[in-house]
């Protein structure tokens, strides 16, 4: 392993045994011993080459049965491999759904001694700080509460918890980021900052691209069990985003559903090689489309989501009648949006719409997605949408009977104001 990586990955592949079913006869169930039959091995993962440097935040994106979760068990030393190699520099923690070294059978308090003591940590050293990492990860209130009665969630809380008590070199989180309220993942998020900033190791498993876009220095995509994308976690955004958009339409097609038309190119007008636009006036999208299917009108609808997939707006039309458009026509469609949203990333997503044969309501394409950062001064009070509002203040000096009760004088007991601030 050369110097300045903390994880090396070399030609790894790995699969699991499938069970088959078992044809025999009841007479010959009865005769023989029972037995489970194996059909063969399901490759998970098929010679994945990569490397992480040691302090990097990398990101591990995919689909669900892509291998990701494979994966980082395998570095984590959960699993083992069927080939290739996989070498790690420096003490590691995993967060995993259950939690290494846990015991559903125990209370969370055992569970936080014995898992810290599994990581490395001294005895007595986690026991004294017990009360805290339970605190910490929200479940104080079920301390001496069997592990089996604990949610998914409340069991990884309290994975991450112990692992952080555990300050390791590597830190190895499995979705677990997406458990637990807005306070506690803005509470993990900073703390993994902080530990990226102290030189820390962190591989992070998530299916929220905007999280990935937002703290990872480099992410890759998992595809099949194999790497599709690497590098860039804006580009492997949008690889993984183009990978689902391809997956819906050939199921969609498959099912035997037929687009009218399909989204040929989007453009940002304005937009910069970075895809930043500005904050002032609104949102421009030109789009073409591709006609698939005659049909006799075509039009696109336009969405915006905040990094975390939260659906801001939408706005679509259908374009006006006329001559029937035919396979291979384009439509040029420029949208113009209000722009209410404060500075920050975005993800912008556009779908095709056309009209049945028979001008029926229309049929929708899949969506094609790209990223766009909205630039400016941003909002003073923070949140996504930047709005107008006006203030009224009634100010009722302090020897006055009070805003409910009666005062000798209108002019002496009070002074109005009113305040109007955008």
């Amino acid at each position: 392993m050369r110097p300045g990586t903390a994880i090396e990955v070399r030609d790894l592949r790995k699969s699991f045994a499938v069970p088959s079913s078992d044809s025999r006869t009841l007479a010959d169930r009865l005769k023989g011993p029972v037995r489970r039959g194996v059909r063969g091995g399901l490759p998970v993962l098929d010679g994945i080459t990569f490397d992480i440097e040691t302090g990097e935040f990398f990101g591990i994106v995919g689909k669900n049965g892509s291998g990701k979760s494979t994966l980082i068990r395998i570095l984590a030393n959960i699993y083992g491999v069927d080939s290739g190699t996989v070498d790690v520099r420096g003490k590691v923690a995993p967060v995993v759904e259950l939690g290494v070294g846990f015991n559903t059978e125990l209370s969370a308090r055992a569970n936080v001694v014995l898992g810290g003591v599994t990581l490395g940590l001294d005895r007595r050293s986690i026991e004294g700080r017990v009360d805290e990492v339970l605190e910490y990860a929200g479940v104080a209130g079920f301390a001496e509460m069997p592990l089996r009665n604990f949610s998914t969630g409340m069991r990884t809380r309290l994975a991450f918890a112990v692992s952080i008590e555990a300050d390791p070199d590597i830190l190895l989180l499995d979705e677990a980021l997406a458990v637990g309220d807005s306070d506690f993942q803005e509470r993990c998020l900073n703390e993994l900052e902080r530990r990226r900033d102290a030189g820390k190791t962190i591989v992070l498993v998530s299916h929220s691209i905007g999280k990935i876009r937002q703290y990872c220095d480099r992410a890759m995509l998992l595809v099949d069990g194999e790497i599709d994308a690497i590098g860039d976690p804006d580009t492997v955004g949008l690889a993984y985003h183009a990978h689902q958009t391809n997956a819906n339409r050939q199921a969609h097609r498959a099912a035997g559903a037929t687009d009218g038309a399909e989204v040929e190119s989007v453009e940002v007008v304005g937009a910069d090689e970075s895809g930043s636009v500005p904050q002032t006036g609104r949102l421009e999208v030109e789009v073409v489309l591709k006609m698939l299917a005659e049909r006799p009108r075509a039009g696109a609808r336009v969405e915006l989501r905040s990094g975390d997939g939260t659906v801001l707006f939408t706005v679509s039309d259908i374009g006006p009648e006329g001559e029937a458009l035919r396979p291979g026509d384009r439509v040029r469609v420029r949208v113009s949006a209000e722009n209410p949203v404060t500075p920050a990333e975005y993800q912008l997503g556009v779908r095709a719409l056309a009209t049945g044969p028979k001008g029926n309501p229309y049929t929708d394409s899949q969506v094609e997605w790209t990223f766009i950062s909205i630039e400016g001064h941003g909002s003073r009070e923070g949140g996504v949408i930047e709005v107008d509002s006006d203030f009224e203040f009634d100010v009722t000096p302090g020897g006055a009977a009070g805003l409910n009760g009666s005062s000798a004088s209108a002019t002496d007991a009070s002074r109005d104001r009113e305040v109007g601030a955008r």
